[in-house]
């Protein structure tokens, strides 16, 4: 696991590196949407890969999760 500049409460995030490929994963682990706000070193992420729950959106540096949700964004 590779470590994130996101230090967000409620929020756990990490990369997961496979060969040349990453990806970023976040766990909202509150039963509130939350707005996580990218730090410098997310701006490699593109988009979102998958969502566990509908209502999860990726804009600019920012990503709306619902609670209790999760979501891959390579």
């Amino acid at each position: 696991l590779e470590r994130t500049g996101i230090r967000q409460r409620g929020i756990i995030a990490f990369v997961r590196r496979a060969g040349e490929q990453r990806v970023l994963v976040l766990h909202n682990l509150t039963g509130r949407s939350v707005n996580v706000v990218l730090s410098a070193g997310e701006g490699w992420c593109r988009g979102l890969a998958f969502a566990s729950r509908t209502g999860a959106t990726f804009s600019a540096d920012r990503v709306s999760l619902p609670g209790y949700s999760c979501v891959v964004m390579g």
